[in-house]
């Protein structure tokens, strides 16, 4: 059986950002001029974070680098990963 991954690319800032399909996540939450999208991935939820507007920091992390057991933690910590890097 074969898998097939579907990605479109949003072009911010002189950068193509990788965005899951959607139907191969659960939800997006919108926070702050962000799409946070949480991913089941490694027996835990992970999350991805987009910028929607051109004038908005892009975040240079992995989704894998927050992982919770929790989807709603793993959502909270995503939101304070955004508050800290507009904060700046």
């Amino acid at each position: 059986m074969n898998f097939v991954s579907v990605t479109a690319l949003a072009f911010n800032r002189g950068a193509y950002l990788a965005r899951p399909n959607q139907m191969t996540t659960t939800e997006t939450y919108q926070y702050r001029g962000y799409d946070i999208v949480p991913m089941w991935q490694w027996s835990s939820w992970c999350t991805g974070i987009y910028a929607t507007r051109a004038d908005l920091p892009l975040l240079s992390r992995s989704t894998l680098s927050t992982m919770a057991p929790e989807k709603e933690e793993a959502v909270a910590e995503a939101k304070h990963c955004i508050d800290r890097i507009l904060s700046r």
